[in-house]
Parts: C-alpha cells; structure tokens; sequence
C-alpha cells in the first residue's frame, strides 16, 4: 500500500476526499488510496446480504404472533 505525503490534517483530507472520485483511507496523517470496485462487484456483494434480511423479515413476519404481548 502506498501512501500520499504524510502531513495531511483531517480537515485537509475530508475537503479532498470530497471533491476526488477516487476514495482514500486517512490513518494517523497519511493518505492511502483505496482499490475501486466495480458495478459488478457491488451487485455480488451485496446480493447475500438482501437475500438474508428478506429471509429474517419473513421469519420475523411468520413468528411476530408468538412475541407479540
């Protein structure tokens, strides 16, 4: 991992990290770019976990009438 100049307040590096495309990680005054990830990457991600909430809210559903006071 490299790092941009070291010497970066965390003022100076939100105001970058606004403004840029690219994302980086700001730890004890360096600046380190993250990898990017694609569409795809995030599509694959992301699908187990929707899969799961739709499946605990369903459970949830079918099994509120026992927890219900």
């Amino acid at each position: 991992m490299i790092a941009i100049p070291s010497g970066f307040s965390p003022e100076d590096y939100l105001a970058i990290e606004r403004d840029n495309t690219v994302r980086h990680e700001y730890r004890r005054g360096l600046v380190y770019a993250m990898a990017g990830g694609s569409d795809d990457h995030s599509l694959w991600s992301s699908r187990p976990l929707s899969q799961s909430l739709h499946i605990f809210h369903r459970q949830r559903k079918r099994l509120g009438n026992l927890f219900d006071s």
